[in-house]
């Protein structure tokens, strides 16, 4: 270890350091999310399974009205154990860095928006070189927090992307104008918390956070006047 890291620059290796702990944390959530998951899948079959029984006694006392209503719960629960199943797999399964090569951090932003008409504006510093990574993964990490952006009622994101003085870290923020964010910061990356759990499995967050650690990178939620301001923060060096 000595002397491959006495052929690198102080800074590669402090980044080498960095990435190395990032992957090895992400690596020690995988057991805790896949317990997590099927802690929120049992509760969605135990929704199912409540509503059903329900509709048994309701029945048997001769009121359909309140049977169908109690079967009118169980579709909603179906629908949110599978999207936990199917996300659920996504975020343990998703190939966070399969494959490195330059990336055009400022193109993928702008094909990414295209994926949103006249609702994300890029702005990108265009000075700003091209750094090693897995495209199909950044792009999904994008991907993620616009789409986060949208279905929690923003109309329109401002994209800006940075290097820093020293060129050694990118920084893009993803500005909406929506209701803002009214939980913790933390608590808002966590797998599976969702202020909306009926509509949303509370992954998506977390797989971007997944995809920035796996390319020595973090994802952030700072405060801001209005609406909210989602940050990715990526290595602007080799990784």
């Amino acid at each position: 270890m000595e002397s491959l890291l006495s052929t690198l620059s102080e800074e590669e290796a402090d980044h080498t350091v960095r990435k190395g702990r990032a992957l090895a944390s992400a690596d020690r959530t995988l057991d805790a999310t896949l317990g997590e998951m099927t802690h929120a899948v049992l509760n969605a079959l135990n929704a199912i399974a409540a509503a059903a029984e329900l509709s048994k006694l309701v029945l048997a006392r001769r009121e359909p009205t309140e049977a169908a209503k109690s079967l009118a719960r169980i579709e909603p629960e179906c629908m949110r154990a599978a999207r936990l199943l199917r996300e659920g797999r996504a975020l343990l399964t998703f190939p966070t860095c399969a494959t490195a090569g330059e990336v055009d951090v400022a193109g993928l932003l702008r094909a990414c928006a295209e994926t949103f008409p006249d609702r994300v504006d890029v702005t990108a510093d265009p000075d700003v070189p091209p750094i090693l990574g897995d495209s199909a993964a950044l792009r999904r990490l994008f991907m993620e927090i616009l789409g986060n952006a949208f279905d929690f009622g923003a109309g329109r994101v401002q994209v800006t992307m940075e290097q820093d003085s020293e060129g050694f870290a990118l920084w893009i923020g993803f500005h909406d104008d929506g209701p803002g964010v009214e939980v913790p910061a933390a608590r808002a990356f966590e797998p599976f918390f969702s202020t909306r759990p009926d509509q949303h499995s509370g992954l998506g967050l977390a797989l971007a956070t997944r995809i920035a650690s796996a390319h020595g990178g973090q994802v952030g939620l700072s405060d801001t006047d209005r609406g909210a301001l989602f940050w990715v923060e990526l290595p602007a060096r080799a990784i």
